[in-house]
C-alpha cells in the first residue's frame, strides 16, 4: 500500500527511493525593499530617522561643505537607480550649495526594474547654503528712477542709505539672496531705522 502526500508536490519513484518534485512558484504578494540606509559624510541627518523599510520617503539634509552626497543602501534585492539600471555601489547626489535633488532608489524583488514586486524610495536631498547671509544684489528705485545707495553696494555692508524725495509716494526695493539663500523684508515701519 502507498500513501500519497497531499499538496502541490508530485511523488516520483526512483528504484527505493522517493522523490518529491516541489512546483516552482513564487510569491506575488512580495517586494524587495531596503532593510538599512546610511549617508556619507556622516555629517547629514536623514529624517524621519532612524530608517524604516516601511517609510518610501526621505529627507536629506547635509552641510554646504558637502560636495558630494552619497547614499548607501542595503538590500537583500537588486535595486535600481531613476534611470532603471542596476546598482554595484552606492548612489552619488551632486547638490548645489542651497539647492536640493530628487533621488529615487528602486528595490525589487526580481531582476526586473519595471516588476510590479518593487518598492521605490524617495529621497529629496538637500545641501544647506551659506550660513553667512549676504545678498547678491540690492537696487532701490523712486518713480521709475535708480536711487544710489551710500556706501555702494557690497554684499558684507549691512547697512545703507538711500535718499529719496519727500514728495515720493512709493519707493522700490529689489534684493536677491546669494548661495541659494532667500530675502524676506520687515515693513519700514518696524524696520530699524539708522541716521547719520
Amino acid at each position: 500500500m502507498h500513501i500519497w502526500p497531499s499538496g502541490n508536490f508530485l511523488p516520483v519513484w526512483h528504484a527505493s527511493l522517493l522523490l518529491l518534485c516541489l512546483p516552482a512558484w513564487s510569491d506575488e504578494s512580495v517586494k524587495g525593499t531596503i532593510r538599512a540606509l546610511l549617508l556619507k559624510p556622516v555629517s547629514c541627518s536623514l529624517q524621519p530617522s532612524p530608517f524604516d523599510p516601511e517609510s518610501t520617503f526621505y529627507i536629506v539634509e547635509c552641510p554646504e561643505e558637502a560636495d558630494i552626497i552619497s547614499l548607501l543602501p542595503e538590500s537583500i534585492y537588486p535595486l535600481f537607480n531613476d534611470g532603471g539600471h542596476q546598482l554595484n555601489e552606492n548612489v552619488n547626489v551632486q547638490v548645489a550649495a542651497g539647492d536640493a535633488a530628487l533621488t529615487t532608489i528602486r528595490a525589487c524583488a526580481s531582476l526586473d526594474a519595471t516588476s510590479s514586486r518593487c518598492t521605490d524610495y524617495r529621497f529629496d536631498v538637500h545641501r544647506k547654503g551659506s550660513s553667512q547671509a549676504m545678498l547678491s544684489q540690492l537696487l532701490v528705485s523712486c518713480q521709475g528712477s535708480d536711487v544710489a545707495l551710500l556706501p555702494s553696494f557690497n554684499p558684507s555692508v549691512t547697512v545703507y542709505r538711500a535718499d529719496v524725495p519727500f514728495s515720493s509716494t512709493s519707493t522700490q526695493v529689489i534684493a536677491a539672496a546669494g548661495k541659494g539663500g532667500f530675502v524676506s523684508f520687515d515693513s519700514f515701519g518696524s524696520a530699524a531705522h539708522h541716521t547719520e
